[in-house]
């Protein structure tokens, strides 16, 4: 199974509760490695957090610029969705890789792992390397 490992890095949050909801506002940045890509996440990655009568969902957006597991230059795109409080998530993935081409409609899945201040995500794919 090959995966893609983002290493999350905070830059900064804001927030605001109006009446029916609260809005967390998260930016970003980090790097990815493992076996598909090597690269670098854009420092405008961001992580919109929405409450709802105490149910939350998240919704992370982020660009990445690297190399593919052929060495040829690439960007991904990704988008993350959770809900709050569950570890599990729900990539989708757009990249102009030829190599990776496979990963816009494989079966993904992702891992968010926490460690003091450290974040992990970890995004599996049920398909192959073509």
């Amino acid at each position: 199974m090959d995966k893609l490992i983002l290493h999350i890095s905070i830059i900064g949050c804001e927030s605001v509760r109006g009446q029916a909801k609260q809005i967390n506002f998260i930016t970003f940045d980090g790097y990815a490695d493992g076996g598909l890509f090597e690269g670098k996440i854009s420092p405008a990655g961001t992580d919109v957090q929405e409450y709802t009568g105490g149910a939350g969902k998240l919704c992370a957006r982020y660009m990445l610029t690297g190399h593919d597991y052929t060495g040829k230059p690439c960007r991904i795109y990704i988008e993350n969705k959770a809900a709050a409080g569950s570890s599990d998530t729900k990539p989708e993935i757009v990249t102009d890789s030829e190599a990776l081409v496979f990963l816009e409609t494989a079966a993904l899945r992702g891992r968010l792992f926490s460690e003091g201040d450290k974040l992990t995500i970890e995004i599996s794919c049920e398909g192959k390397k073509q």
